[in-house]
């Protein structure tokens, strides 16, 4: 209560902290422009009186902070509003629609995922022109991925993974986002092919197209993604072999593609690396001798063991985890990439951790998280 009488208050961090009850007090603060109260457990219920005349609002950050209720409507009325961070919460029900999305104009991240949000991507989302990064992952949405997304070209990051949407092939609109960096497709109902012009997408650094029906051979064009870092394929239909084009993805650091029907080798990713090597690359390099065995390439029982390689469905000699399609228990922890916003210090993609390694971008040394889900997200 003492907190609401500082009215001419602009900035309040109250984050990671071990906070419990409701938020009134934010309600006579209309002078905020920054807001963060992340990571603690208010277990408010948000309501159409939330912060609804806090005009000057311009980062709001209440993610998981054990909040219920549905996205309050006027939110997306907030005309200077840029980061809006919902994250891991209760919350429920369905996003607002047009005309309600019209007046935003400066919003360029919007997360919202490990909600339990419902219903349709609204149509009204393409009036979102500066979205940069659009984080839907980890809800219980249904309904097409629209086609209006692919008229947010601004967009650099798009997280749509772990939802239960419509089956269909991997969208074609996917190709007008020249920008984007990383996407998250992972558990989305897809089937087909992967398409040619994924190698088109020239700046991603993450792709996730794991767990869904995509069958056929991976495209010769996916060489062309030469900035990728991370690429996750695990348990879909894929087939054939590892291509040649792969040696020119200097820089990959996970490979995640068990749980499909390779053949071959692993040469293409393997070879040529030096002392760059893969920091986690799973794929189905185990045979039945070795189902229950924790050997590694290299070691004794490893893939070049002549007993095991002859029955392994492809032969790595860089792996660092050798599965076989029938140990449902290998690899069962699911990797899911989202984004979690260091606003205090600033935000930029530049630290993934897949549980114990991380990956260190050699661009800047701020640090923020890819997190594989072991346990709540």
């Amino acid at each position: 209560d003492k907190l609401s009488k500082l009215n001419k208050l602009e900035y309040l961090g109250l984050d990671n902290n071990d906070l419990t009850g409701r938020l009134d007090f934010l309600q006579d603060m209309k002078q905020l422009t920054h807001v963060y109260l992340d990571n603690n457990n208010f277990g408010h219920i948000l309501d159409d009186d939330f912060m609804v005349d806090h005009e000057n609002i311009t980062h709001l950050d209440i993610s998981n902070c054990s909040i219920h209720g549905a996205v309050p409507a006027h939110f997306f009325d907030f005309t200077k509003l840029e980061v809006l961070d919902l994250s891991r919460n209760l919350r429920d029900g369905e996003l607002p629609n047009n005309p309600v999305l019209s007046p935003f104009t400066k919003l360029w991240y919007l997360s919202l995922h490990s909600n339990n949000i419902e219903g349709r991507i609204p149509e009204g989302i393409t009036y979102l022109k500066s979205l940069k990064h659009l984080d839907l992952s980890v809800n219980n949405m249904t309904g097409p991925i629209i086609d209006e997304l692919g008229k947010l070209t601004s967009l650099e990051y798009l997280f749509l993974g772990n939802n239960d949407f419509e089956p269909m092939r991997v969208p074609e609109w996917i190709r007008n986002l020249t920008n984007i960096e990383e996407l998250s497709l992972k558990g989305n109902n897809l089937y087909g092919e992967i398409p040619d012009w994924i190698g088109e997408l020239d700046q991603l650094t993450l792709l996730d197209l794991g767990s869904n029906s995509l069958n056929s051979t991976l495209p010769d064009s996916m060489g062309n993604l030469t900035k990728l870092w991370i690429l996750i394929l695990n348990s879909n239909n894929l087939s054939g072999n590892i291509p040649s084009s792969f040696r020119q993805i200097k820089d990959l650091e996970v490979m995640i593609i068990d749980d499909n029907n390779f053949k071959g080798n692993a040469d293409p990713v393997c070879q040529g690396r030096g002392i760059d090597r893969i920091t986690h690359f799973v794929s189905d390099c185990a045979s039945n001798s070795i189902a229950n065995s924790s050997s590694i390439p290299g070691s004794i029982g490893g893939w070049d063991d002549p007993v095991i390689s002859g029955s392994a469905e492809i032969l790595c000699e860089c792996c660092t985890l050798c599965c076989m399609d029938e140990d449902t228990t290998c690899n069962d922890d699911e990797w899911i990439g989202h984004h979690e916003g260091q606003w205090q210090s600033g935000y930029d993609r530049v630290y993934w951790n897949f549980e114990e390694n991380g990956i260190i971008s050699e661009i800047t040394d701020f640090y923020d998280t890819l997190n594989s889900i072991w346990g709540d997200p």
